[in-house]
């Protein structure tokens, strides 16, 4: 599957109204690039991969605010991110100050510093959280993907009451969301069937999922948000705690856990296809992850790893047996893993799916549409934010 001999190429030129690849147009861009990159902030959705400490605030057992969390963090304490140190959407928000000077980080939604400092951006993901409201429930409480859309909206009427309704559009206009979610959906709803949609088919599972994705991308549309960078479900079944649970002994990543993952991601980036098109001026691009851990599990070594399918902190096989509890609990040398918990990959490897995401090509990111013989191609996150949107 992953042979070179599938990996396809693509040369893309920017025109000022649209992108080109072999004389034919590629639908979605319809912008031109800025000399003068303008992203006021960044707003952040999704779950444990990308909470900064939402958690902390909720009743929830879906919580990282204790060591060994954060030891390799810039301030070496643990802020409740569900890593050693950083996660994907903090390497993403990394890259972005690298690239664009003076953009304000993103605070956690509901801590003091977020309040504070209402124009710096901000972070509403939760640990626990997916895509359907019941998801992650049995942990306690936590911010659905419903809910954090809400209190998207309750900061957009904010910053309208304080700098004005058409100051606020171009600054929501001009900014990048983030949003990765979806994989608790799989995990609460599927894989440990702790919910009622667990007894769903597959493809129905999948079909509701995305209608509800949609409808929370229409409202953030709606509301005026026209650059946003979804990532697509990881590799659920290469965790090491989907190897505890199904007692494998080689090690090997779930394939029939990734398929149905894989289905998703394909109907996410098809529904994105027409998302895009139905909605005038809306750049909601496709970013992969899949691809990335997978390769980063199977193969470590290529990555500088040594280790692919076992936690750096757990117990049990693999390290899934366990909630990463104890600093006694952890390895020798963090950085060798691909994965830091039961769960999460590890900080690392958080910076490889982040710059992959950034500006990396990735051939899951190309889709043909179903109905045409049309090529779209999704930006990366590094083009989306350079993208010189106009008013609709």
């Amino acid at each position: 599957m992953y042979e070179l001999s599938l990996v396809i190429v693509l040369t893309i030129a920017l025109t000022p109204f649209q992108w080109s690849w072999g004389g034919r147009r590629i639908d979605g861009v319809h912008a031109q690039l800025s000399p003068r990159w303008n992203v006021p902030a960044i707003y952040i959705f999704g779950d444990s991969s990308a909470d900064s400490g939402n958690n902390n605030e909720l009743s929830t057992i879906a919580r990282a605010n204790f060591p060994p969390y954060g030891r390799d963090f810039d301030s070496h304490h643990a802020t409740g991110r569900f890593s050693d140190g950083k996660t994907t959407a903090d390497w993403i928000r990394k890259l972005f100050r690298y690239n664009f000077l003076g953009l304000p980080l993103a605070p956690a939604y509901l801590s003091r510093e977020a309040r504070m400092f209402p124009f710096q951006g901000a972070n509403f993901a939760s640990a626990g959280s997916g895509i359907l409201n019941h998801t992650g429930n049995v942990l306690g409480q936590q911010l659905s993907g419903w809910q954090q859309v809400e209190l998207f909206l309750e900061r957009w009427n904010d910053l309208a009451a304080r700098m004005g309704e058409s100051a606020a559009s171009r600054h929501l206009r001009d900014s990048v969301l983030y949003i990765a979610s979806g994989a608790n959906d799989f995990v609460h709803n599927c894989i440990t069937n702790d919910t009622d949609s667990a007894m769903l088919p597959n493809n129905e599972f999948n079909q509701l999922l995305l209608t509800t994705f949609t409808q929370q991308l229409q409202v953030l549309y709606n509301a005026g948000a026209r650059k946003v960078a979804l990532l697509g479900v990881g590799p659920v079944g290469c965790a090491p705690l989907f190897l505890w649970l199904l007692n494998t002994t080689t090690g090997e990543c779930m394939e029939t856990v990734n398929e149905y993952v894989s289905e998703f991601n394909d109907g996410l980036r098809e529904m994105l296809v027409s998302f895009n098109r139905r909605n005038r001026g809306a750049h909601f691009v496709y970013r992969d992850t899949r691809d990335a851990v997978y390769l980063m599990a199977k193969y470590p070594i290529l990555y500088g790893f040594v280790n692919g399918n076992t936690a750096c902190c757990g117990s049990g096989n693999y390290g899934g047996g366990d909630r990463c509890s104890s600093p006694m609990s952890v390895c020798g040398y963090p950085p060798y893993h691909v994965w830091w918990d039961e769960y999460h990959t590890s900080n690392r490897a958080n910076n490889i799916i982040a710059r992959q995401a950034w500006s990396g090509f990735d051939r899951s990111s190309t889709t043909r549409n179903s109905t045409s013989t049309t090529i779209y191609s999704f930006l990366t996150i590094q083009q989306l934010a350079a993208l010189q949107l106009t008013e609709d």
